[in-house]
């Protein structure tokens, strides 16, 4: 084992790695020769329930992914069920939505900021949990940075200011009238 060694542009190897050793990938076992010749490994395009994209791995899969399918498609129904400009962020130029929509006995008006920030809160929220389930499955592999960030509510301070963390109370019971709509 050489010490000391000189490598181009940096000072002395002073850590005493040795300059002799054999990578692991060189003594792979058949089982792993045999994934990694599957294509199991190999990057591919995916597409999350909200229309994201990012690198997934081929022989991968979220095991959760029926459930957020579900919660993206009732999202989406009830957001195409809202008139253009609900959200507009001039209040003078956003529509009413009806009642019916808002909930049970709700007169049709215009929603407020609070209530808009909210809707997008949970929604957001939903398109994090589903992100973090697609990472933790061996999807979306790639490393986001902004703005380029798959992240919607989480580290967003600039909307939903430093307090994120303490609503979770709030995703918890959006998600549990998920839940209950899932059952219905």
């Amino acid at each position: 084992m050489t010490t000391g060694k000189k490598i181009t542009g940096i000072y002395p190897d002073n850590l005493n790695f040795p300059d002799n050793l054999i990578p692991n990938t060189s003594q792979i076992s058949e089982l792993q020769k045999n994934l990694l010749n599957s294509g199991a490994l190999d990057l591919v395009d995916h597409t999350d329930p909200f229309g994201r994209s990012c690198k997934a791995y081929a022989g991968f899969r979220n095991p959760h992914d029926d459930a957020i399918q579900q919660i993206a498609q009732k999202i989406a129904d009830q957001k195409a069920a809202l008139p253009d400009n609900w959200d507009h962020v001039n209040y003078a130029q956003r529509v009413e939505v009806d009642g019916s929509l808002i909930g049970p006995g709700q007169t049709t008006r215009k929603l407020t900021d609070i209530e808009i920030r909210d809707i997008k809160f949970v929604e957001g929220a939903i398109k994090d949990v589903a992100f973090l389930s697609n990472r933790q499955s061996g999807m979306c592999v790639e490393e986001f940075t902004n703005p380029n960030s798959m992240w919607t509510v989480m580290g967003n301070t600039a909307y939903y200011g430093a307090d994120v963390p303490c609503q979770q109370h709030q995703v918890h019971q959006e998600v549990l009238l998920f839940q209950d709509w899932r059952t219905t």
